[in-house]
Formats: C-alpha cells, structure tokens, sequence
C-alpha cells in the first residue's frame, strides 16, 4: 500500500451520526489513527510485549475500567482547546469514567497471546452459520463482554533515541481501543489483521510506559466475521513495539517477479515505499543461499529529497523457479542510505521466490504449466490455545500436511498467522489467501421466517433467502469501506509471498456490489495473482468458478457446461474451495474426485474441508474429553459440526487423512498383465528423487510417496487334511437343543431360535447377551456415523432399523447321516408399530468337525425401506477373545467408498486397536473385502471366519470377502455417548460381520453414499463358516 493511502474518512454528515454511537457499533469507523497496512517485517529492534498482563473482564464497556487521566494525543497538543472529532478519539458515548472509583475493579492476570474465555472468564461458543446474537447491523448487544488489559514496559536504553515506535498487533478479536500513558492511540478491527500505531509521541523512552487496551467481545464487524468456528475473545496473536529509523526508512515494499515467454529470464520489480526527506541512495541485493549467499545480481538507485516512491528493476539470468514442489528461494537485501544515516542504512531481507501465475487457455498456471491443487482448508486451532496457536504448532501442521501429499492450503476464512507463509514459501505449498470476511449468519436470519424447508435441496433455498440476505452488507454501500479493508488488510500484508497465488474475498457472504468493489481493489493493487470468490456463481468478480460440496456427477456436468462457449472453449478453471467435508467417518468418495480432476482438465482440484477438528480440551471432573458446540453450556450452538476436520483435535491424523494421502499421490501405478505402470502426477518435476523397488516410495525424510495393491491370478493349491470328524450327538434339554462332539458343544434356543453358546475344551467361544440370551443374531442397524445423521438416519429411523424384534415361526433339527446337523429357523424380523418385515430363513449345519456354517435366506415384505445401512450378523464373543488376526485390506478401517489406502495382507492387532476413537463416537472400525478373521485368546484359541458360500463347487467367482468389525461398544453404546469418555464397554469382544455394509459419504455437509456403496433392502442370501482354532 501506498503510504498516503488510508480509509476514507466519513462526511460532515456522517460525522454527526457517528458520535451518536460507539466505534464498535458503526460500520463506518473500523480504524482510528491506524498505520496503512504494510508487508509483513520486523525491524532488528523490536520488543516483544507477549507474556503475563493483568486483565479485567467486565459484562460491558460501560462497566470497563478506563486509564486514569485519559486525553486524546490531540487534547495533549492542543491543551485547552482540544476538540474532540471522529479522527482524533473515540466516539462520544464511550465518555470517560472519572466519576468511577477505579479501586473497586478487581484485576487478575492473563497469559497474551490468548483467549479470556480459555483462560476462566465467559465461555467459549460454537456457531456454524447463526449468529449468536440478536440480527440488527451495526448494533450489537448492550451486555458486550469486554476486557481490559494492562502492562508496563520499558524502551531499551541501547535504542536509537531518533527513532518512530509503533504498537503492533498482530490480532485482536473482535475490536480494541488502546491508550499508552493514559493518552489515547487508536482504535481497530478486524479480528484477524493486524494494527499498527505510531506512538512515538507518547512514549516515555527514558522511564516506564503503561499500555493499556481495552477489547469488546462484539463490534459491528463480527457481523462479517461469521467463520464457522468457535467465538473466542482477546489478545490472541503477537504484540510488538518497534522502532523504525526515524528518516530514511522503508515504510513498505511490494517485490514480484516477472518471467520471459520462455520461462527462464526474469525481472525482479520492486516498489518501495520510502520516507526520507533528505534524499539518498536505495540498493537492491540478491543472494544465493544455497551457494555460499553468494551474490546473484545487484543494483543502486538515487533518490530525491521526498521520494515517497520508487520503482526498481533487477534483471536476473535464469534463476530456479519456485514452485510448490521445487520451493527454491533467495533472498533479496533492499537497502536504504541518506545523508543523515549514512553509515547506519535501514535494511531490510525478504525471500523470493521467482515464479509467474497466469490464466492460459482458461486455465491457472505457474510459470507456464497447469497445477493440481490437493488442497486442505485450514483454521486456527490448538486444542488448549483456540486460535492463539503456537508456531511451533504450526509448522508440525504443515509437515504433516506435506508427508500426506497435501500441496495447497486455503487460509479458511482469514488471513493465518504471518510467519505461517514463510514456512509456506520454505516448504513449497500453494496458498489461497482469504480476507477475513463472512456474514452467512443473515442467510437463517432471512431463512427461518420464511420458513423454507430444510429438506428443500439447498441451492433452491439460496435463490429464495440469498438476495434479501444479501442486503444486509454485501450489497450495501455503507459498508463498502468495511468491505474493502478487508481485502487491502490481507493483500498488504501478504503481497510479497510466492507461496501466494490466489486471493480470495472472502466465505459465504453472499454477491453483492461491494465484492465487486474488493475484486476491483486486488487488482488494481496486484494483477499478478488471481482472485477467488465462490459466492460468484457467474464469477464475473473471481477469475474462476468455485463451488462448495458438489457431487462428481454435479461437478462433471459443470466442467463441461459451466462458462463454456458454443465452440466448447472456457477462459476460466474450476477449483472446489470446498468438497468431501471430512465429519467423523469419512470423507467417502475422495477417489471418485481425484478420478473427475484426471479426467478434465479445468478442473484444478480444490480444498477437502477441513484440515483439523476444533475441540477444545476440557476436564469435566475426571473425565477429560475434547468440546464441542454445547459442552459449555453455550446456547445457541451447532454441537459436533465443528469436529470436521480430516486430523483429530490434537491434530493427529485421522483415517481420512490416510485416505487422501493415497488418493491423492502424485505417482500412479497401475498394472496390465505382468507390467507394472508407473505414471507421474506431479506437475513440475520427474521421479528421479524416487527409487522404485516392490513399492515406489520416497527416502527424502523416509517418507511414503505412493503405493499399490493388485490382485493376482486366481490359482490352485493342496488342500490341507481335515480334521478328524466326531461323532455327533443330539439332545433336548427344556427349551434348548444341544449339539455335542467329543469335546465340544453348541446350544440352541428352541424359543427364540437363536445360538446361546458353544463351548471347546473347556473354553467358551461365544458370550450369550444377557437380555435377549442371543449370541449370534442377524442385524441390519449400525452406530449412525455423523454423516448418516442428517442424511439417511431419520430415513433409517422412521423404518425402525434400530428396533427390529424377532419373532421365532418354526425350529426344526434334521441330523444328516453322521457328518452334520441341520438346525433350520424361521423368523419374522421387524420393528415396533410398523407391519414391514425381513422374513428370514436361517440354516444352521454344524459338521462332524466342529465347525459351524450359518446361511440366511432373507425376504422383504410389506412396505420396507428401499436401503438399510448393513446386512450381517452380530456375534458376542467372551472378552479374552480379543487378538484380531485377518487375511484383507488393512491396516486401518476400510469401507466401500473409503478404502483406497489400505493395502491387502495378513494383520494382527489387539480388538481394542481395531477402533477409531472418533471424537464424537460412532461407527467406526470397519474392514471390507476380507478373506478370512480369526478373533483368539492371547494362546491362540479362538474362531476362525470365512465367507460360507454354497455351490462353490460350480460358481468358483461367487463373492467369497466380507466385512467385518471388532470391539468393545454396542451401536447402542456409540450413539448415546457425546465423547470417548461417556462410553461404556461391554464386557465381551463385539464381532459384526457383515455380508454388505454401506460406505460413508460425507452427506454431513455434501452427497451422501454413492449409490454403488449403499446396501439395498432386497431378497438376498449369504453365510458364514465359524471354525473353532487353538482347541
């Protein structure tokens, strides 16, 4: 930015309305004496104020305590005659409070960066869309939690004493004013951009200096700052006193890099911002890191007295390209000299990066080739620090999105902490740079007095609500200004990072006049970059189209229609800002994506929403768990919707992490007969860093880079002897019928028709429930996953899956010469109220071995449901039975739609291993296409459990896998629970086999389970053989 540049100041007019309200009430003032926002630099002299302040918090600003003699540094200079404007202090409803005994406020201690409700004052709040608040702009409420803060500092004595001192913060949610001395400083907001104020005036350099600022929880901008996130309040990024050459400084620069046709030469362009009357000389110099820093190119220019700005071209010949996979940087010395700092320049060092971004043939390019964003939204969090997050912390993101073949980053929905892009730049990720703007809370505002239907499809909904909601900000010119800082905030700040290639304007605030406005602002600033906005359905203010959550069928009919001309052609790419919302169990389909991005080329890819559950720890008591929305007694809020993320609260991965680490590998392998095809994905450079052995991985870092399974040839093999066959033995005992071998018996229950126990030498293999007094039933219900929950679970529901009761039509038992025993059942499987039923034929056959084949046959009738979410078996086994042997994909959990990276073998693990701890319980667990599963003892006695499959003999490509689960939690148990801790576990090892179970979707947010991977409600049959081994 220009150092004359600045907010346009309110009309006569105006000002009479402004001082009939607060600044944090009136759209019109988001600034008070605030520096122009500048690039992102520390001078050498700088003095961090983080640590211990003390802090008062109060139930509104009224009830705030004020500095003790508070003046404006206008009332300072003009003494008697002060004046008090719009310019110079605060509104005039925020009078100062000297009638107010200021003893009485009790004043604690607060740890800076951080957030007052994460350290004992308030309460954390969750919303998604909603505002917390009542609806009525710029107002907010009257009880607006503000908190004061205050601490003492020194200037350093070694500190030229010449030198300009600003206050900088880095961010403050949601508005502040600040006072240093008791004098007034300035007022900002913008939550998540910075403020800097010159204070050099004010600041006693020779003895102690008081700062204190004071924050209110709700400003008029949080009307457009409706992240889908917790509401959290305070000091919560850096504070800085810094000291700046007093003449002869560099106020700001604006570096780019310009590339010939060829992509090889370049210009290096630098704008500098300067401030020094005296004139001088300015220097650029560009250095190698890699190579001994040595100097790669250089240049000097004279400057005349008052030279607000200089432009500056460096030709450099041929230098390495920076892209997301080669992040080769420089680093660049800008030098400033002038006759009274001649032997004392002002020098600052920026990294660079030579790269060029452009729209060619209706594609995003850099440097002159197509790229493939496999990208991740990222906000942020720290389950202990909420948006307060440590750099350290940071940066173990990033490298963990890195070694999971994550290449881009979405800033969701604001502008990240600052020193979060020279690691972007250092360890090669693309960035979406977003401005800290979203009002989608006015969509319900509208919505639920119209009362639109929440099962109306939703983009029918946006053209009912969207353009009255619209009016609120988008398209309201008092809010023009409002609308615009928020895009010059996180452009100037940000302009000089290559990692940065994509500006966008904002999240989920509708279309209106005033994008346009921020859309024309970015480019007349920097048209180098592009600029995203997926609000713009038409995008006649983005340079590409963007949707959020489509399904592959939806977005593949937009890639071929969306912007396309009668001769096919398009100017402009897709990129999903947002698709496979990653809540709980899931995301399912990710391959299907990645399959539509390779298949055309204007689809670009896009950002998985999102990177990282948002819990927040909390001990209730001895049970510690991660919150959600609710779990602080918050009202209103959105409960579990904010643990969406593809990575735990901790930030550890999730299965789903492991999924769009194989799906989105940049090397394909694939195999035709007995070749193995290798085909690269990357977009800049080749495999050479690879060495290809059974598996293609990466040594850099031993990180995995990609990896396969194919299936062989069927094949033949010697059939192992059998085991001796017993002599089979049938009793009645009252109500139970009991098979008995030479040392093993299985019992059945002639009343419900269902297998109660079965014992071998002494050890018992199946745990009868202690209600139903049932081992061994069929079910058809799972523990709904969040993404069932507003999708097919009413759906479910209002068909009684979960309540299904038996009723027992026939038992008999029919003894086949001496190899087995038949035992056949009919039963009418059903819920409570409804006449619907799967009439159910099952077929017991236990052989002379011991071992047990069980076979249904099932029927629906009536007015069933036309999916149901699994079709298998629920089997209780004793808890010491609980060491997981298996022959299938693993090892983690697999699903239909979710199970590309699992790779097929023999694994072994403990039962408890075998689950997914999801933060908000629910199914989990899951292994598809399995062979065969042995749950045994730590001796290895146990069962064995293959696919039974009848005439096999005659049909040798009949589906022989299965699915399978195995744990502790009913799906009863699972449901009720709210987190981890509240579970309780049954003592027995709970197996699920299933003949078919449906896959995950991410119908959360987005399509449900494509319907391949849904389990029809149809006449079916299939079995399984149960083999006792280790007895």
């Amino acid at each position: 930015m220009m150092a004359s540049e600045r907010s346009s100041k309110p009309s006569d007019h105006e000002k009479v309305r402004v001082e009939e309200k607060p600044d944090f009430c009136n759209q019109n003032i988001f600034q008070r004496n605030r520096l122009p926002p500048r690039s992102y630099f520390l001078p050498t002299t700088s003095l961090l104020l983080n640590g211990v302040w003390e802090f008062h918090y109060g139930s509104s600003p009224l009830e705030a305590p004020d500095p003790k003699g508070c003046a404006t540094l206008d009332e300072r200079v003009a003494g008697d005659k002060a004046v008090l404007t719009p310019e110079s202090s605060e509104s005039a409803v925020l009078v100062t409070k000297t009638d107010l005994d200021q003893s009485t406020f009790h004043w604690t201690t607060i740890n800076v960066p951080g957030h007052w409700q994460l350290q004992g004052h308030g309460r954390p709040q969750y919303t998604n869309v909603i505002y917390p608040f009542p609806v009525c702009p710029p107002y907010v409420p009257t009880e607006n939690p503000t908190g004061t803060y205050r601490r003492s500092f020194h200037v350093p004595s070694n500190w030229d004493s010449t030198t300009q001192l600003r206050l900088r913060f880095d961010g403050v949610d949601s508005a502040f004013h600040v006072w240093v001395n008791g004098i007034s400083v300035g007022y900002s907001q913008g939550s998540r951009n910075p403020a800097e104020f010159d204070v050099t005036g004010i600041v006693d350099r020779a003895g102690s200096n008081v700062l204190f600022v004071r924050v209110y929880q709700w400003c008029d901008g949080s009307y457009i700052e409706d992240q889908d996130q917790w509401w959290l309040s305070g000091i919560f990024r850096d504070v800085h006193l810094l000291s700046l050459p007093g003449t002869g400084r560099i106020e700001d620069f604006f570096v780019r890099t310009e590339l010939d046709e060829k992509y090889e030469d370049a210009i290096l362009r630098v704008a500098l911002d300067l401030y020094s009357p005296d004139g001088g000389e300015a220097a650029l110099v560009l250095r190698d890191p890699a190579n001994h820093h040595a100097v790669v190119a250089s240049t000097t220019k004279l400057i005349h007295a008052n030279t607000p700005r200089l432009d500056i071209e460096l030709p450099v010949s041929n230098p390495k390209k920076w892209t997301a996979e080669t992040p080769y940087l420089y680093q660049l010395e800008l030098r400033l000299s002038c006759p009274s700092r001649s032997s004392n320049p002002h020098t600052v060092l920026q990294k660079v990066g030579f790269r060029t971004i452009e729209l060619k043939n209706g594609l995003l390019t850099v440097n002159g080739t197509p790229i493939l964003l496999r990208g991740v939204n990222r906000h942020d969090h720290h389950p202990l620090f909420g948006r307060a997050v440590p750099l350290s912390f940071i940066k173990k993101d990033l490298l963990l999105m890195k070694s999971h073949n994550i290449n881009a980053l979405r800033c969701a929905h604001y502008p990240s902490h600052p020193k979060l892009y020279d690691l972007c730049n250092e360890l090669g990720l693309w960035v979406m740079d977003e401005a800290d703007l979203e009002c989608h809370g006015f969509y319900d505002a509208v919505a639920r007095p119209l009362d639109i239907p929440e099962e109306m499809d939703y983009e029918q909904r946006k053209l009912l609500a969207f353009p009255q909601a619209t009016q609120y900000t988008s398209d309201n010119d008092e809010w023009r200004e409002a609308y615009v800082d928020r895009i010059r905030q996180v452009i100037q700040r940000d302009k000089n990072h290559p990692s940065v290639i994509i500006w966008s304007l904002g999240n989920e605030a509708f279309y209106g006049h005033n994008h346009k406005a921020m859309y024309d602002y970015a480019k007349s600033v920097d048209p180098g970059r592009l600029v995203h906005y997926e609000g713009d359905s038409k995008a006649l203010s983005a340079d590409m189209f963007s949707y959020m959550y489509p399904s592959v069928e939806r977005l593949a009919g937009l890639a071929k229609t969306e912007g396309v001309n009668a001769e096919g052609l398009y100017e402009k790419p897709i990129v999903l800002c947002e698709y496979a919302h990653a809540m709980g169990n899931g995301p399912g389909g990710l391959e299907d994506y990645q399959r539509a991005f390779r298949e055309y080329d204007r689809l670009q890819g896009g950002f998985i929403w999102e990177w990282a559950n948002h819990g927040l720890w909390k001990k209730d008591g001895a049970k510690p768990f991660y919150a959600y929305g609710g779990d602080f007694a918050d009202t209103p809020n959105d409960a579990t919707f904010v643990m969406d993320g593809l990575c735990f609260s901790d930030h550890t991965p999730t299965p789903g992490l492991v999924e769009f680490k194989k799906v989105a590998q940049p090397v394909k392998l694939s195999m035709e007969g007995e070749q193995l095809f290798v085909e690269n994905e990357y977009d800049f450079i080749d495999l050479d860093h690879l060495v290809a052995t059974y598996k293609v991985e990466a040594f850099h870092a031993s990180r995995l880079v990609a990896a396969a399974t194919f299936a062989s040839q069927p094949a033949s093999i010697k059939q192992p002897a059998l085991p001796p066959c017993d002599d089979l033995h049938v009793r009645n005992v009252q109500n139970a019928v009991h098979v008995t071998g030479s040392n093993w018996e299985l019992q059945f229950d002639r009343v419900r028709g269902y297998i109660t126990n079965w014992t071998s030498s002494g050890l018992t293999l199946l745990e009868p429930d202690a209600k139903t007094k049932a081992a061994i039933i069929p079910s058809f219900w799972r523990a709904p996953t969040d993404n069932d929950i507003p999708g097919t679970l009413p759906y479910w529901r209002r068909f009684g899956l979960d309540a299904m009761t038996s009723q027992l039509r026939s038992f008999s038992v029919r003894r086949d010469d001496e190899a087995c025993v038949e035992v056949k059942t009919h039963t009418r499987l059903s819920p409570p109220i409804l006449a619907w039923a799967y009439n159910i034929e099952t077929t017991y056959t236990v052989s002379s071995t011991g071992s047990l084949a069980i076979r249904l046959h099932l029927r629906p009738t009536g007015s069933h449901p036309t999916t149901v979410p699994r079709v298998g078996l629920d089997v209780r086994l004793p808890r010491p039975l609980d060491q997981a042997t298996w022959f299938g994909p693993g090892p983690g959990e697999s699903y239909p739609d979710k199970r590309s990276s699992q790779k097929v073998g023999i694994w072994s693990m403990d039962v408890e291993a075998l689950e997914t701890a999801y933060e908000h319980p629910q199914e989990n667990g899951n292994r598809v296409d399995t062979r065969w599963v042995t749950i045994a003892d730590l001796q290895g006695a146990g069962l064995r459990v293959t696919r039974e499959v009848e005439h096999a003999h005659i049909a040798p490509d009949i589906e022989r896998t299965f699915q399978w689960s195995a744990g502790r939690y009913t799906a009863a148990a699972l449901e009720a629970a709210k987190h981890p801790c509240d579970l309780v576990a049954q003592d027995a090892t709970l197996l699920e086999l299933n003949a078919e179970g449906a896959g995950v979707g991410s119908a959360a947010c987005g399509p449900g389970v494509a319907e391949e991977f849904q389990v029809k409600c149809c006449e079916m049959e299939f079995g399984f053989l149960l083999e006792k081994v280790g007895v």
